[in-house]
């Protein structure tokens, strides 16, 4: 999707709650009251910040993008896959927490579970990201379990947003070891885009999570990229697990693919 053709998706709010329980004598009555109560609630708070935002845009483009409102009781992580698997998304948005507090973990874990498992690319937004615009994107990569057209493809779906692309891989090739896979990667992405910077990167595979934030940090990165793997079902678990660790702790937002 061009960035010109944004705002012409739908957008779906989608809210989970879990059962509520309030009346310990009446656990079942109490319940079933309680969950109706913040479930209408909810609503009517997000419909009143989806009438202001939508006001918001109109006002600054003159169109504002369709919006529904979903609110749904049961567990999260359940509920966002069978939506997202339901409806057919094209992308689902999550936002985490800070990791050190218990329920603010538990937010993180949900967003990591759902991009290990989520039918279609995912973004998450770390909990205090101020938004920018995205001039640096970095690609996460390992060439033996990603396919150079699916990269391909997301570098020129993404092109009008940036002319700085940075691709990292990780692996245990020695220094003295040439990544042949990566420098045929780079050349066709050269060739395809030649006004495009174009950078890359070589770690060791100690501290995926520490020396990615490491170098986001460092390069001043504005949307790092990852991509599930195509490999084994033992790589792609491995390269999974990776994925779902970068949910939990990106210092940026982050879209797994």
């Amino acid at each position: 999707m061009r960035v010109g053709t944004l705002l012409q998706a739908e957008l779906h709010l989608l809210h989970v709650i879990y059962p509520q329980m309030e009346d310990i004598d009446h656990p079942m009555q109490s319940s079933t009251v309680a969950t109706a109560s913040k479930s209408q609630l909810l609503k009517e708070k997000l419909t009143a910040f989806v009438a202001k935002e939508k006001a918001k845009w109109e006002k600054e483009t003159g169109v504002a993008p369709p919006i529904f409102i979903h609110v749904e009781i049961g567990g999260a992580i359940a509920v966002i896959k069978k939506r997202a698997r339901q409806d057919a998304y094209d992308l689902v948005i999550m936002g985490t927490r800070d990791k050190h507090e218990s329920v603010e973990h538990m937010l993180g874990t949900v967003a990591s579970d759902v991009v290990g498992n989520a039918t279609c690319p995912v973004i998450v937004v770390p909990h205090g990201f101020e938004s920018r615009p995205i001039q640096k994107i970095a690609h996460a990569i390992e060439p033996s379990l990603v396919e150079e057209r699916d990269i391909t493809t997301i570098v020129d779906r993404f092109l009008p947003l940036h002319r700085e692309l940075h691709l990292i891989r990780f692996s245990n090739l020695s220094k003295n070891e040439r990544p042949q896979k990566l420098l045929q990667l780079q050349s066709d992405l050269e060739a395809r885009f030649p006004d495009m910077q174009l950078e890359i990167h070589h770690m060791d595979k100690k501290d995926l999570v520490q020396d990615i934030n490491h170098f986001v940090d460092e390069a001043d990165i504005d949307l790092l990229i990852m991509y599930r793997s195509q490999g084994s079902i033992w790589k792609r678990l491995f390269h999974r697990s990776h994925t779902r660790l970068m949910a939990r702790y990106t210092h940026i937002p982050l879209l797994v693919i």
